[in-house]
């Protein structure tokens, strides 16, 4: 399939041979310069054998309601861990020492 793109280069349009969803490295003819292109997908509603109900559903979104993400969570956790970590070998010092006098 032909797509027509623009050197980012140099600005000069030009076409190029490639299927669709395909990641192609190609040239600019005028310039030289090198560029990597993603031509697109076909939409499902552009193809003539697939069903009319078929639609394209809304992106999910990656973020909960409340704000909290999974690296937020494992970060709380992670520092909560930690500084009980500490306060434990801090008490554990303090009765040993008290022991040893």
């Amino acid at each position: 399939m032909q797509f027509q793109i623009t050197c980012k280069h140099c600005g000069k349009p030009f076409g190029i041979e490639a299927q669709q969803g395909q990641t192609v490295r190609c040239n600019c003819p005028f310039c030289g310069q090198s560029a990597v292109v993603a031509t697109p997908m076909a939409e499902v509603s552009e193809r003539q054998d697939a069903p009319l109900d078929v639609r394209r559903q809304p992106a999910v979104q990656s973020a909960r309601p409340d704000g909290w993400s999974l690296g937020r969570k494992v970060t709380v956790v992670f520092i909560v861990v930690l500084f009980s970590l500490i306060a434990l070998s801090a008490f554990l010092y303090i009765i040993f020492s008290a022991m040893s006098n």
